[in-house]
């Protein structure tokens, strides 16, 4: 009884990591309207990512700080994994963000008019694509089975697709309109069947 009960609250708590990831895709596929939208804007690929890293790494130096201050040292310990990941990530962010920029210096011709145009696009790249979806990877993959997790991920693709119909107002061929059913059809027997196989 124990065990079941044991099972029905791992299940539950995986779910709740898998709608994280899932938010983590729609974010992903988002942000390449986003970079879409700076590059109409004038700006050139490595410039927007120079300062898209910059702006994640930036975003990210109050929630470590603000954890270490809060969390009690066994909830540090238990927690000290992923806060390394974190770190490494934030490190990988400044890497990124000093490397970018140094190129985009070197090789585009960006304007700072052309950076304030484009200044929604950079900002929500950053924030959400950069700060907020990959601390939900680092946190929710730790968590989740790896194939639900793998399948789930694979759906940026599919955000993607809709998020350019939607907001660019990209046409979808034949071919990529298949490719989003399949990719949601193996998300949904991944979820699926196992309860099935339960039931």
């Amino acid at each position: 009884m124990n065990t079941t009960r044991e099972s029905h609250s791992r299940g539950k708590g995986a779910l709740k990591y898998e709608l994280l990831l899932l938010l983590v895709s729609m974010i992903w596929g988002s942000a390449f309207v986003a970079q879409q939208i700076g590059m109409e804007k004038g700006l050139g690929p490595m410039t927007f990512n120079g300062l898209r890293f910059a702006i994640g790494f930036l975003s990210l130096i109050p929630v470590i700080l603000w954890r270490k201050e809060n969390l009690a040292p066994a909830e540090g310990e238990a927690n000290l994994p992923c806060m390394v990941s974190v770190g490494a990530g934030l490190f990988l962010f400044a890497v990124c963000a000093v490397l970018s920029a140094l190129c985009g210096l070197l090789f585009e011709h960006c304007s700072l008019s052309q950076i304030k145009a484009a200044s929604g696009a950079i900002a929500y790249a950053g924030f959400m694509s950069v700060g907020i979806a990959y601390t939900l990877q680092v946190v929710c993959q730790k968590r989740c089975p790896p194939a639900p997790a793998a399948i789930i991920m694979s759906l940026e693709a599919v955000f993607a697709a809709l998020a350019g119909y939607l907001v660019l107002k990209q046409t979808l061929t034949g071919r990529a309109i298949i490719g989003c059913f399949l990719i949601l059809l193996g998300v949904l027997m991944v979820q699926l069947v196992p309860m099935i196989k339960k039931t």
